[in-house]
């Protein structure tokens, strides 16, 4: 029985032994595949940031072209957050994309109108000269008749009477064909500041009885322009009879210009903002303000704000009409600007 327990022990003993050795083995050997588990995550980490990096690194040059930055080869992204700098040129893209968008519908509202105004110059052209004949005719008839003998007193003042609603007549005819066929501009380099200037002084008188606080905020920088001076004159004349009308006694007319960058153009283009504090445009005619025939006021043909849009865009620029959020209306007019020949 000794011998038996002794061998037991024995027994035993070496089992715990090579079971203690058996656990230091496989201590290593999960410890080796814990280091080389890590190490192969490390690398396989290392390969997928530096792959999303490169794909990060050419989006970021790709979004950089789209949205008019330089385009470079090679960018060192190194001392930036990558995520930020794509978020910033996303950003870029958006905002690109959107006035983009804006312009192509601007484009697109210029198209209308400038089709609009071409069929309806066509048939103006021949309306006004059937009509300017036959007053022509009746207008000579009542010359002649005025020096007849035969003649009193009341029927030479019903002539003159006729005569005047002829004349008034002559006068649209006149503006019609006007519009109808407007004359070529002539061209020449032409300061915008000076042009609302001359402007402002012809309307003087009336600014002054109406008691119309006139504020001028005219830009430092060179806002020429590549236009005819008589036709922007005529354009300004017409957007500041148009906001006097709409102020009642002690109102506000602020005019502003500016030379600004275009991003959608290689340009720059000269601003002209005019902003009134009158009664603004009716809702039912914001969409409609530069068609022909449409007018407010319950006197004149509505011919100025349709002219003064062709002849804007004739000079290749573009008009808008807005109304203000409190009351009253602000017009502003862009005209590509013209460097003065040095």
């Amino acid at each position: 029985c000794e011998e038996l327990l002794y061998i037991n022990e024995q027994i035993m003993n070496n089992t715990f032994f090579h079971i203690e050795k058996d656990n230091r083995t496989i201590k290593k050997v999960v410890f080796g595949i814990g280091i080389m588990g890590i190490f192969l995550g490390f690398m396989v980490s290392l390969s997928l940031a530096r792959g999303i990096k490169h794909s990060i690194n050419e989006l970021v040059l790709e979004v950089k072209g789209v949205a008019g930055g330089e385009i470079v080869e090679r960018i060192d992204l190194s001392h930036e957050d990558e995520f930020e700098w794509l978020g910033k040129h996303v950003k870029k893209l958006i905002e690109r994309m959107y006035a983009v968008n804006k312009d192509l519908e601007h484009s697109r509202r210029m198209l209308i109108q400038a089709e609009k105004l071409a069929s309806l110059g066509q048939i103006s052209a021949g309306i006004a000269h059937e009509i300017r004949n036959p007053l022509t005719a009746i207008k000579m008839l009542i010359f002649a008749l005025q020096n007849e003998q035969v003649v009193d007193t009341q029927m030479k003042n019903d002539f003159r009477v006729i005569l005047k609603e002829i004349e008034r007549m002559e006068k649209f005819l006149e503006n019609f064909l006007n519009f109808a066929r407007p004359p070529e501009p002539d061209f020449e380099i032409v300061d915008v500041n000076d042009v609302i200037s001359k402007t402002l002084k012809l309307l003087s008188p009336q600014i002054i009885s109406k008691n119309i606080e006139l504020i001028e905020n005219f830009s430092n920088e060179n806002t020429t322009v590549y236009g005819d001076n008589d036709q922007l004159q005529m354009v300004f004349m017409n957007i500041f009879l148009n906001a006097m009308q709409a102020i009642k006694l002690n109102g506000r007319i602020k005019v502003e210009s500016k030379n600004i960058k275009n991003t959608l153009l290689p340009q720059n283009i000269v601003q002209i903002v005019v902003n009134d504090d009158g009664v603004g445009i009716p809702g039912a005619m914001i969409k409609s303000i530069f068609d022909p025939f449409v007018s407010s006021k319950k006197t004149g043909a509505g011919l100025g704000l349709s002219i003064a849009y062709q002849i804007i865009h004739v000079h290749g620029g573009w008009i808008d009409a807005v109304n203000n959020a409190d009351h009253g209306a602000t017009f502003t007019i862009n005209l590509p600007f013209k460097e003065k020949a040095s």
